[in-house]
């Protein structure tokens, strides 16, 4: 009964798996060892002036103590490339995909819980491995759409 329990979960998690594996592919072919360095203007190349800048609220050139653009929605990416290149000595290009490959898994998770949300409420009846593989495929799909 155990072991057919932990086959059943094995394989929901093998479409997962699957386009962890394909997400971390494309990625590693589209980046070929660069970074990104126009992603939405405000991925902070140069983190410890990036953080400096948003420490001191008083340097916005129109209005005393204004924010910059995006600093409050890019002190957590901030943040992680700091642990990932500094602490952790690895390349700005390693902390980039593993950011996309973080924001990646966040929209399997919200695929799959659309998908079953959907399917539950409609007449239409699939098996958990045809919906968590109709959550990789579109997720994926999305990802390159939103990367390209």
């Amino acid at each position: 009964m155990i072991k057919n329990q932990i086959t059943k979960a094995v394989i929901r998690v093998i479409p997962f798996i699957i386009y962890i594996l394909m997400l971390t592919f494309f990625l590693i072919i589209y980046f070929n060892g660069g970074v990104i360095y126009f992603w939405d203007g405000g991925f902070p190349i140069f983190v410890t002036s990036f953080i400096q800048r948003y420490i001191n609220a008083w340097n916005y050139p129109l209005f005393p103590g204004g924010a910059f653009f995006g600093f409050m929605l890019y002190l957590p990416v901030a943040l992680y490339e700091f642990f990932i290149s500094q602490i952790l000595k690895l390349p700005i290009s390693f902390s980039e995909i593993s950011l996309l490959e973080i924001f990646g898994v966040f929209s399997y998770i919200g695929f799959h819980k659309t998908t079953n949300f959907l399917i539950e409420r409609s007449d239409i009846r699939l098996s958990k491995n045809c919906v968590a593989l109709i959550s990789a495929i579109t997720s994926f799909f999305i990802s390159l759409i939103i990367m390209h």
